[in-house]
């Protein structure tokens, strides 16, 4: 039994009205697949609830019992094709809650009655337009009031927009003009919902641009307006703010397939096929890394309106940049209630951001030493921090990007994915020397010195410098015996 034979078979148990609205009939006409459903009763909505959760068990439980309204969650979402079912009630009648909802392609209902049929002989109910909105592929408010009622509302009609790919018509579109300061009122954990879906959909430059022109962004993000206008180095052709939105556009580019093979920049973007599956991972919050990636692009360069100097020479630094634009970040993050993961990915993507590029001298190719060090510092996001350092690359330069320069820094990412993902594959194999036989072996103590030695026997195996145990034992007496102090033992796990 599907999902809309189950809604019909309960209905026929129902005395009241009863209507599947909103998002699922819109998906249905659509022909788009559905997650979860909204059930509407003119009678007693927790009545309804109870009856669907007896039919197909799962967990009820009460979202809002002040405004009765009830979800079901489902355990066998395989074979319904849905995963939760919410349940409300229209005192005042269909008709009315309807006209209440934020947009008119989300305020259609069917009656319980006509869901067994293919949606294209459904009646449906359509006080507000939705149907020749859907035909228009526009997004158009229900009355003139939906964003004050609900400011949520101004990023929700850009993530439906994105998604579905609709225009956001005109009138609607002022009005989120009008009230996008509202937002300040909104739960972070609703505004930071609806920024993550929008990242996660594709044209995000449109999207960017929409939340920009109406100060949606900066009325979320106000640290992101601090941006506007802070020049840079001549070889950025964007001020600090659209370098930050186009950095973010560049991690969409880079990770969309068919740029990496029909377009001529795009072809050299180091890429292998077990990367899609990599940044398809789910990394926190319910999202994936690529949009976390997306996040750390547009957060990347939030310090350097603070951190920006000009030298004698007329020469732009932004020293620190990346550091306090780690623990900025990590502000911004907390404020919209990300999880402590999410917080500490993307600081550490940041933190670590121009690393990949000066790796090794601007001409070479970087030393197994440097890959492993970038690797082992950045840990769980090195991969993540790679590729938000190439949009950042492509998006400094836009329109002026030198193809030589390009092509190399390719070069010298492909060599650092390599050998970085080599090097990780060699760490799994057993350790040629552990802490506790260069203690017993060499009587030196549990101290830092040791924690040292273990960190530079780790390095020198797992760069190929050792291969064997007698190596590593040389290795270890030769460091106590002439090296202690010396710059490269003194600097052990420092930066490059």
């Amino acid at each position: 039994m599907n999902l809309l034979e189950a809604i019909h078979e309960i209905g026929v148990q129902l005395d009241e009205d009863a209507f599947v609205v909103g998002g699922f009939v819109r998906n249905s006409l659509l022909g788009l697949p559905n997650k979860d459903i909204d059930i509407v009763t003119t009678s007693n909505s927790l009545d309804c609830a109870e009856i669907f959760h007896r039919k197909l068990g799962g967990t009820l439980f009460p979202v809002d019992p002040s405004r009765a309204i009830f979800r079901l969650t489902l355990q066998n979402s395989d074979e319904l094709g849905i995963s939760q079912l919410d349940f409300s009630q229209a005192d005042k009648g269909i008709s009315w809650d309807l006209e209440q909802r934020d947009f008119t392609i989300d305020a259609m209902a069917i009656p319980f009655q006509q869901s067994p049929s293919p949606p294209s002989n459904w009646e449906v109910l359509d006080p507000t337009g939705g149907l020749d909105d859907l035909n228009q592929r526009s997004i158009r408010m229900t009355h003139p009031n939906v964003f004050r009622a609900d400011p949520i509302r101004v990023l929700r009609a850009t993530r439906l927009a994105s998604h579905l790919k609709f225009n956001i018509e005109p009138e609607t579109y002022r009005m989120t003009q009008r009230d996008s300061f509202l937002l300040a009122k909104s739960s972070p954990e609703r505004i930071r919902e609806e920024y993550l879906g929008i990242l996660s959909q594709p044209n995000l430059e449109k999207s960017l641009g929409d939340l920009n022109e109406n100060s949606a962004l900066e009325t979320v993000i106000p640290e992101l307006s601090e941006c506007k206008g802070i020049t840079q180095p001549i070889e950025h052709y964007w001020d600090v703010y659209e370098h930050s939105l186009q950095t973010a556009v560049m991690v969409e580019t880079i990770l969309n397939p068919r740029y990496r093979k029909d377009d001529e920049i795009g072809k050299a973007i180091p890429w292998h096929s077990w990367l899609d599956e990599y940044f398809a991972e789910t990394a926190c919050d319910g999202y994936n890394r690529a949009t976390l990636l997306k996040l750390a692009g547009l957060l990347h360069d939030v310090a350097k309106p603070e951190t920006k100097s000009i030298e004698p020479n007329g020469k732009v630094r932004f020293l620190g940049h990346s550091l306090i634009g780690a623990e900025k970040s990590g502000e911004i993050l907390s404020r919209l209630r990300f999880s402590n993961r999410g917080i500490t990915m993307i600081q550490t993507m940041i933190e670590h951001h121009l690393r990949p590029s000066q790796i090794s001298q601007k001409d070479q190719i970087p030393t197994k030493k440097a890959i492993y060090r970038f690797f082992r510092d950045v840990g769980d996001v090195a991969l993540d921090t790679i590729y938000l350092s190439l949009a950042d690359f492509l998006a400094a330069r836009g329109p002026n990007l030198s193809r030589e320069a390009w092509l190399f820094n390719s070069k010298r990412i492909d060599h650092t994915i390599n050998e970085g993902t080599r090097i990780r594959q060699l760490e799994t194999e057993p350790k040629l020397l552990n802490g506790h036989e260069i203690s017993r072996i060499f009587e030196v103590q549990p101290s830092p010195e040791l924690g040292e030695l273990i960190l530079q026997v780790r390095e020198a195996q797992a760069t190929g410098a050792i291969n064997t145990k007698q190596e590593a034992v040389k290795l270890v007496a030769d460091l106590l015996k002439g090296q202690r102090g010396t710059r490269e033992f003194s600097t052990l796990g420092t930066q490059n």
